[in-house]
């Protein structure tokens, strides 16, 4: 079997019926190089003769051995008995690998994003072709909408080593005062002798400005025995571990910044990720 999550399987099947539940056991000696699964299977007096099948899958090159083990145990069949091992030997992939890169991130939106496609292993002049498209998109906060792209069924890589070819995403403008969007493109679909390699990211900008509003006010003795509150509020919500820092100017006939303090008014808290300066 080959490399990068590659699966074969093979089936168990008691000689006899066993009186009783009993549980098989797979452990892999060197589960970096393959894994199996499930870690067990358990056959009854009704499905004793029916073949049950475990998955390995490869990891890395080399070589380890499947053992077997029965964990839940009847008289027909004890826990000592011997159950032969499975080898295996996990080769090089032998697929072409595909990356995804971009140099066009972070992009603004109403701009188009370049994607790289880079074949790792794959000879110059090659398309890559499937039958419907070969892109993924997704990302928090990702629509339909933000975006497009051209030619995503196919591709043609030429130059190298390694050889490439490039896709275009449009990046869709749009009137919405939002937080900036992440765009993830990945893989599927591709034909069997590649398989997906890294994914590209494209940090969308957003071009439409957050609105701040000041409300409040008044007038104030100068002997400082009053004081009036300002309300500061966007004119969206903030995602999470997103910040926005909000500059205040204090201006006025006369005013220098030692006629007046501004504070946080008590009892009243800032929204997370809001900063007043």
């Amino acid at each position: 079997m080959a490399e990068k999550d590659v699966k074969v399987t093979y089936t168990v099947v008691l000689k006899s019926q066993p009186g009783g539940p009993v549980t098989i056991s797979a452990t892999s000696d060197a589960p970096t190089t393959a894994e199996v699964s499930p870690a067990s299977v358990t056959f009854t007096d009704s499905d004793w003769n029916t073949p049950q099948t475990f998955t390995v899958t490869g990891k890395d090159m080399g070589s380890t051995s499947i053992r077997h083990e029965v964990t839940t145990a009847t008289t027909a069949y004890p826990t000592s008995m011997s159950i032969s091992g499975v080898m295996m030997t996990v080769t090089a992939d032998p697929r072409q690998v595909l990356d995804l890169s971009t140099a066009s991130s972070p992009a603004n939106e109403g701009t188009p994003a370049t994607l790289r496609i880079t074949a790792t292993g794959a000879t110059s002049n090659q398309p890559v072709a499937g039958g419907t498209s070969l892109l993924t998109f997704s990302g928090e906060g990702i629509a339909s909408s933000d975006y497009s792209v051209v030619a995503q069924n196919s591709f043609s890589l030429t130059g190298g080593p390694p050889p490439a070819a490039t896709a275009t995403v449009n990046l869709a403008a749009d009137n919405a005062d939002e937080p900036n969007e992440t765009l993830v493109v990945g893989w599927q679909n591709l034909p069997s002798s590649y398989r997906a390699g890294t994914t590209a990211t494209v940090t969308i900008i957003d071009q439409n400005p957050t609105t701040v509003t000041l409300a409040g006010g008044g007038t104030v003795a100068e002997d400082g025995s009053n004081s009036v509150n300002v309300t500061v509020t966007l004119s969206r919500n903030l995602v999470a571990g997103e910040t926005v820092t909000v500059p205040l100017a204090i201006t006025g006939t006369g005013i220098a910044g030692s006629d007046y303090t501004i504070v946080r008014a008590p009892g009243s808290s800032l929204n997370s990720g809001v900063t007043l300066n």
